[in-house]
């Protein structure tokens, strides 16, 4: 099973084409969307985009998204948190402005993933047993971050770079 994570296009047209071949390229099972998609974009050309888009689409709600514009862009929400179940781990899923890895949910434990975005920062790291993935901003990096996403397969966790894919950051899990 691989997963492809990716956060913070924020309606960006050019950055949401990037996204549409990088995922055309990995080819992943899923592909989750971590919120903060939507903008202030030209909308037919922002779904044109999304429509590229091959892989089975999960979205989660940011905090500049809402359910009215997501269906215009063909997205359905899954509400502020998806879980899904991989690698013998819980996938925790949200965009990260309500939970994250300061306030994780009870019930996640040793070994599972919490993927998250909103900080436009990505980042790999374990604490107190659970796996914090950041997968950064295809849009909108922060603190000279390049432009990221993150994808999850067989045990191994990797932050890619979004215009070309190389592997930036991998981690066994």
């Amino acid at each position: 099973m691989k997963f492809l994570f990716a956060s913070d296009v924020h309606g960006s047209v050019f950055d949401m084409n990037l996204l549409a071949e990088r995922i055309s390229e990995e080819k992943p099972d899923k592909a989750i969307f971590l919120g903060d998609f939507c903008g202030r974009s030209e909308g037919k050309l922002f779904r044109k985009a999304v429509e590229k888009i091959t892989a089975p689409i999960l979205y989660v709600d940011g905090n500049c998204d809402d359910d009215e514009t997501l269906s215009r862009y063909g997205l359905e929400s899954m509400g502020f948190e998806h879980v899904d179940y991989a690698f013998g781990r819980r996938i925790y899923c949200t965009h990260g402005h309500i939970k994250n890895r300061f306030c994780p949910p009870d019930y996640l434990t040793d070994g599972d993933l919490f993927c998250y975005g909103h900080l436009h920062t990505p980042f790999i790291e374990k604490q107190n047993g659970i796996w914090f993935i950041n997968c950064g901003s295809m849009a909108r990096p922060r603190g000279g971050a390049q432009k990221t996403y993150a994808v999850v397969e067989d045990g191994v966790a990797r932050i890619k770079e979004g215009e070309f894919g190389e592997t930036l950051v991998e981690v066994t899990l």
